[in-house]
């Protein structure tokens, strides 16, 4: 970035009134003035944001990720070289320190350039959530931005947990990414994490259990597992519920002060659950789009579908004081409504900016600015 830019970066992150009112002045006269630059400074920045992610990282996989060709990326990746805010080493590209200050620096201005306050306090405001985060990009063409997005609500998560609480989590990969981007802090035992359903016999790293036990380990927190498959039946699910050590570790799920919720696609998540031709064409028929839990909605946010869960239940939801959602990807964003639409007690959803626009423009008939 040319030294004459860099005034842009200079504002004071603990003043509402730079980052509400002078970046987005900033912005809009960008946008009005020279909108071809926009372009430019959030390419670069995507490139940097993503190096920071991935570092070190070779410009083959770097280009693999942004999804460009190695020739146009070159360019690009000289520039930023030049103006000493990326080095490169056998390994690969890494940022310097100057790099990774612009990168912290131009976040939020980013974010302004690409309307995303707007657009969750809009999305928040629809949905009646307490709050949306949304980070740059679209996860369904990019494993960084799912990286970020993990970020985020880990970071969003290590914010409001506080001792004696317990902290119940569910499975995916999107929560896996969550997982791995905590860091690492000392609770001393005094926070407990436990995984919000059984196994489902897929991916361990997806698996609710493996992502409490390394929420937990990364915390210094406590843990559970609850060694049983999500399918068990209801007979089963209840007979086994009854051992006393199983039982335990159901009371602690119930009695979760904050759940970390994974938001998936009907269909999807039906396949992945092995249930059979005739329920997949009945999910079809009941015009179910999204599923958590076994629960599976329709457009309109009422549940048309159980399957049987051991663990949580959606009346269980009820009592705990603070949900996180975290999904994302343009193409989820209609499960993400269905399920979003319910009414659950007080809501954060951190989500990245393809899933975010593409609910709008659903809820709103398309609000998103040129």
């Amino acid at each position: 970035m040319p030294a004459a830019g860099r005034v842009i970066y200079q504002w004071d992150k603990n003043c509402p009134t730079s980052e509400g009112g002078t970046l987005r002045a900033l912005a809009d006269l960008q946008q009005r003035l020279v909108p071809e630059l926009i372009d430019v400074l959030c390419g670069r920045y995507t490139i940097l944001r993503t190096i920071s992610l991935l570092q070190p990282v070779g410009r083959r996989v770097l280009a693999q990720e942004l999804a460009v060709s190695e020739r146009k990326l070159r360019g690009e990746v000289l520039f930023l070289r030049d103006q000493g805010l990326i080095s490169s080493s056998g390994l690969g590209m890494s940022l310097t320190e100057s790099g990774a200050v612009v990168v912290e620096d131009l976040a939020q201005y980013v974010r302004e350039l690409k309307d995303l306050t707007r657009g969750e306090a809009a999305l928040a405001s629809y949905l009646n959530l307490e709050r949306v985060i949304a980070v740059p990009g679209d996860s369904d063409s990019s494993e960084t931005v799912r990286k970020d997005m993990g970020r985020a609500a880990a970071r969003y998560l290590k914010s409001i947990l506080t001792p004696g609480m317990v902290l119940a989590v569910s499975g995916g990969t999107t929560l896996a990414a969550a997982a791995e981007a905590v860091v690492p802090a000392s609770f001393r035992g005094s926070v407990t994490v436990v995984p919000a359903r059984g196994g489902m016999g897929e991916d361990l790293s997806k698996q609710a259990g493996t992502i409490a036990a390394t929420i937990a380990t990364k915390l210094g927190a406590n843990y559970r597992l609850l060694h049983l498959p999500d399918s068990l039946g209801a007979e089963a699910a209840a007979a086994v519920a009854r051992e006393p050590e199983i039982k335990e570790v159901l009371d602690l799920v119930r009695s979760a002060s904050v759940l970390l919720l994974g938001i998936g696609a009907a269909q999807t998540m039906a396949r992945r659950r092995h249930l059979c031709p005739d329920q997949l064409e009945l999910l079809e028929q009941l015009g179910a789009v999204g599923e958590t839990f076994g629960y599976y909605f329709n457009r309109q946010g009422e549940i048309v579908y159980v399957t049987p869960s051991t663990g949580l239940k959606l009346e269980d939801i009820q009592r705990i004081h603070k949900v996180v959602a975290v999904a994302g990807g343009s193409s989820k964003a209609e499960a993400m409504l269905s399920v979003l639409s319910y009414k659950f007690p007080p809501l954060t959803l951190v989500t990245d900016e393809g899933a975010l626009w593409r609910m709008l423009s659903l809820v709103e008939g398309g609000s998103r600015k040129a």
